[in-house]
């Protein structure tokens, strides 16, 4: 095994063993016993991604990304739903770090 892929290893189990990722898979464990629920999440996020995908004038997209907000407000007070997306963005967050500790601790052009 070459020493990448030992760190690899040692990276994942790192990430696995963490709490961000731990409460991230008990809180989608918890949101997948409603089927609904983890529907509507689904949805939710794929509304998000798309908007935020969309190649349109920024003035337009702070509103588009505005009406989202209000129209989802009251799904996201669900307190599930918020503790899973809190949860999410916690994991999510950690995974971007060691993105970019990587590549800003390695030349790539």
């Amino acid at each position: 095994m070459s020493d990448v892929d030992h760190a690899l290893e040692e990276l994942i189990e790192a990430i696995t063993s963490s709490d961000e990722y731990n409460k991230y898979q008990s809180a989608l464990r918890e949101v997948r016993r409603e089927p609904e629920l983890k529907s509507q999440i689904d949805a939710m996020r794929e509304r998000n991604f798309e908007l935020q995908q969309q190649d349109i004038d920024p003035g337009r997209l702070a509103f588009e990304l505005d009406q989202f907000e209000r129209e989802y407000e009251q799904f996201r007070a669900n307190p599930k739903v918020h503790y899973f997306l809190a949860r999410e963005l916690a994991f999510i967050r950690q995974m971007q770090h060691i993105f970019d500790e990587i590549m800003e601790s390695i030349e790539f052009d």
